[in-house]
Parts: C-alpha cells; sequence; structure tokens
C-alpha cells in the first residue's frame, strides 16, 4: 500500500473516530433514554415505550429530564414538574390534588394534579390553567420555593425549600434512601 492511500485510510479512520464520538448521545438524552418504559400509563399500555403520552405519562420519574431547555424532545418546557402520590409504593399518582407554591420573590401558585398525579408548570405570557395538571405562568420561579401539597382536608408541607432542582422526582424517587425523600406523599412518613 502506498504512502498516499495509507494516509487517505488513516484520515478516513480518523475522522470516522471524530465523527462516532461527535455524533452519540448526549448526557441529556443518555439520561431519558435511561428512565426506560412508561410505567404508569398515561392512557396506553404499561410498560409500553410512550415519546407521546401527553401530560398523564411517566408519573414518578423526572420530567425536565426530557422537558427543559438543555434538552426537548417532548417540545414543551417545564419550570417546575413532578407527580403526588396517594401513600408510598403506589404507581400510579392522585389526580386533584392541589400542589401550592411559593417562590422567594412572593410568587404563588397552584395547580390541580391530573389523573397520574402529574403537575406541571411552565412559562407563559399570563396565568393560566391549562387543563390536566399544566399551568402557565408569567415569571420564572425564583429559588427557594416552598410546597404544600394538599387534598380531602389532607396538607403535607414540605419540610425544606426546594433550593434549585425543578424536576421533584430527582429528590423523590420511589424508594426512600440516603439520596432520596421517597416519592411526594400525602399520606405516610
Amino acid at each position: 500500500m502506498s504512502r498516499r492511500t495509507l494516509a487517505q485510510v488513516a484520515t478516513l479512520a480518523l475522522a470516522a473516530l471524530l465523527a462516532a464520538g461527535c455524533l452519540g448521545e448526549t448526557p441529556e438524552e443518555q439520561a431519558a433514554r435511561a428512565l426506560g418504559p412508561d410505567t404508569c400509563g398515561g392512557g396506553r399500555r404499561r410498560g409500553e415505550d410512550d415519546d407521546e403520552g401527553g401530560p398523564e405519562h411517566r408519573c414518578g420519574q423526572p420530567c425536565l429530564f426530557c422537558h427543559s431547555a438543555s434538552y426537548n424532545p417532548g417540545e414543551k418546557i417545564f419550570i417546575m414538574a413532578g407527580t403526588v402520590f396517594t401513600r408510598p409504593g403506589d404507581t400510579v399518582g392522585v389526580g386533584g390534588a392541589e400542589v401550592a407554591l411559593e417562590d422567594a420573590a412572593g410568587h404563588q401558585v397552584s395547580v390541580l394534579t391530573n389523573s397520574t398525579g402529574n403537575f406541571m408548570l411552565s412559562r407563559g405570557s399570563s396565568l393560566q390553567q391549562r387543563g390536566k395538571g399544566q399551568v402557565r405562568v408569567p415569571f420564572d420561579l425564583v429559588y427557594p420555593v416552598s410546597v404544600v401539597v394538599r387534598k380531602d382536608g389532607v396538607e403535607r408541607k414540605m419540610r425544606s425549600h426546594i433550593q434549585r432542582e425543578a424536576s421533584c422526582a430527582v429528590c423523590h424517587a420511589a424508594a426512600l434512601s440516603a439520596t432520596s425523600a421517597g416519592h411526594v406523599v400525602l399520606e405516610g412518613p
């Protein structure tokens, strides 16, 4: 093989290696893929891949993995989102729970959870209840944010404030552990 041919092969091999590194998944895409299938349904069969499940899919999972300014295949950007469950261990959230938030600037907003317990806030030009757990607000949240959840005379106030994480399930994964406060629940510990 001539030097010229060897140089061309080496150049092509190097270009292929560089392209493979540049065309791989971003950290956000990896985190979203790692969520696995939808476990709460959202109007579809449980466990079915649910990229288009609407606001009632993927209860209890970190919503902003797919709905943030940095990674958004879902086409909706949330400024805060999460799921409320009735009891620890539930796999589907509770509908009709009020999630009341107040930020450090004094902005107050409340949203009712949808049929799978999900709620989501997004930016809009005015305060607008959109149904199915969705509210648009005309401001960005200023951290820290306090939270109270209410339903049927039961009220649970979050013991600490949200300092920066807008996806509730990042800190409230299913299992109670050293790194998780467990699901957001109305009843239980």
